[in-house]
């Protein structure tokens, strides 16, 4: 979305469609229109039927609501769907082509399946100890299971005061019911930005861990889908990590921290199905880099956007790497 509106205002969402040479084959704005807003994305999916699910939050600071729209396979909106209260935080489609999406707020944390067309399904509240009225989730990634076995959300508890507590993951089943619950009490703040199914049928979760200053580091955790811990790897001096599961293994692209030598260069790693590294590239330009997305295309390659910082410290561009699956060299 953009940034040149106020904070939790009025902001525009963008869709670009890329061809695999990454020049834009269109582009889409859709104008902000609904209490000041139009929906700022913290998560969008291809759809079975070509197009885009995203959702996010609208509204202003004082009438937050969550939001869902969905775009055909041309970027044009086909409808949006409005819950009072609360950020939508993850989506997912469903086996019958349904769309189920995780609202939280002060009171509560809802998952609510509404068809592909506005309309309310279900909605189910997410009773998880020990979450109160203080508490509400954040950094929600959710991952659908193939074979109708459900979902496996990860999650960080917050506190009304903004603070990260207890790293969560769990599984639920197709019709939203919690199977089990895993809690891990990292120290200091923690943020998931990534969580991917494996081709070995275990799910992967990537964390940064918060130091404090300079050296945070990104957590591994590969958990098999009984809830049973498999292995914990750790990454000195990176944070804000992506993954994304491989037919071999997996790749990760991190944010070096300040204590690496350089103004927060992109790493990417990549390894094979024994999770042995089989190359690391780095990238970046001269005022810095942070990953934004990591993909494997049908080719093989892979595709890094980042973000690229200006001297004010934000980061107003997006630069798309394509690179070579077997070197991690850059082709363009």
């Amino acid at each position: 979305h953009s940034q040149k509106r106020t904070y939790l205002g009025a902001k525009d969402l963008f869709l670009t469609k890329f061809d695999a040479a990454g020049k834009v084959v269109w582009a889409k704005r859709h104008v902000a229109r609904l209490k000041g807003a139009s929906l700022a994305p913290y998560a969008a999916i291809r759809t079975t039927d070509g197009g885009v699910a995203a959702c996010g939050y609208g509204g202003t600071w004082k009438a937050h609501v969550a939001m869902v729209m969905k775009l055909d396979a041309s970027g044009n909106e086909q409808w949006t769907h409005v819950l009072k209260q609360g950020t939508c935080l993850a989506i997912e489609e469903t086996d019958e082509g349904h769309l189920v999406y995780l609202s939280s707020n002060k009171k509560a944390n809802l998952l609510v399946t509404i068809p592909n067309k506005e309309g309310l399904l279900k909605v189910v509240p997410l009773a998880i100890k020990p979450f109160d009225h203080r508490y509400q989730l954040s950094d929600v990634k959710l991952v659908k299971l193939p074979n109708g076995n459900g979902y496996v959300m990860a999650a960080t508890t917050r506190t009304d005061m903004g603070y990260e507590k207890d790293l969560l993951l769990l599984k639920l089943t197709k019709t939203l019911d919690v199977a089990w619950k895993k809690t891990y009490d990292f120290a200091k703040f923690d943020i998931i930005p990534s969580l991917h199914l494996l081709a070995d049928n275990h799910v992967l979760l990537a964390a940064t861990r918060r130091k404090g200053g300079s050296g945070d580091r990104v957590v591994l955790l590969k958990v098999d889908l009984g809830g049973t811990l498999k292995w914990q790897k750790t990454f000195e001096n990176i944070e804000m990590a992506k993954i994304q599961a491989t037919a071999n293994g997996f790749i990760l692209a991190g944010m070096l921290g300040k204590s690496s030598g350089k103004d927060n260069d992109v790493i990417v790693i990549s390894t094979n199905e024994t999770d042995e590294v089989q190359w690391i590239s780095r990238m970046g330009g001269p005022t810095g880099e942070y990953p934004e997305v990591i993909k494997q295309l049908k080719d093989g390659s892979i595709l890094l956007a980042s973000g690229r910082k200006t001297a004010s410290g934000d980061y107003p561009k997006v630069v798309l790497f394509k690179l070579d699956a077997a070197t991690g060299k850059s082709a363009w």
